[in-house]
């Protein structure tokens, strides 16, 4: 396996990703959990250390499938999840990178994936109807609290990142 550092952030992660979305079981239809936590398992032994996921997919499934994975492991690999896609009951979806969902999500996303930090905390999608400067003073907030280490955002135009860059660091 080759390895590569991630940016700036002293983190040092597997060129070769596992994407969690598809054990979520929602978006790419039923799947097996024990064949999903065996691939996890699978994919440590081969070296990889970096895994993708979202509390969205599969609304938390696939989160508490990769903690139940990662078992005693989940110390020794980089957890990437995302936020600010809220979901309901029946599935709809909206993003919302508000304060307060904010700070419920990361919640979640630590109680399903068995971790007291997460590594890498990225925002999923922008949300037009939540400033930046609100979005990414409560990410900083909780770095300084030790529930995420750093900060990284998904689906973001080039400006869009800058923007950011200038609010904390990505």
């Amino acid at each position: 396996m080759i390895y590569s550092a991630l940016g700036l952030s002293g983190l040092t992660i597997s060129r070769v990703s596992f994407g969690c979305a598809a054990i979520g079981g929602h978006d790419y239809g039923p799947t097996d959990d024990r064949v999903s936590i065996a691939a996890v398992r699978q994919a440590i032994e081969e070296g990889i250390n970096c895994f993708d996921t979202a509390d969205v997919y599969g609304f938390g499934h696939s989160e508490e499938r990769l903690g139940e994975g990662l078992g005693d492991l989940r110390s020794q690999v980089v957890v990437a999840t995302k936020v600010g896609v809220r979901w309901d009951g029946v599935g709809n979806t909206c993003r919302d990178l508000s304060k307060e969902w904010i700070l419920q999500a990361v919640d979640g996303s630590l109680r399903r994936l068995g971790l007291d930090t997460i590594p890498l905390y990225q925002i999923h999608w922008p949300d037009p109807n939540t400033p930046l400067e609100e979005t990414l003073e409560t990410l900083v907030r909780l770095q300084e609290v030790g529930k995420i280490r750093h900060i990284g955002c998904c689906n973001f135009g080039v400006a869009v990142v800058a923007q950011c860059q200038k609010l904390a660091r990505i």
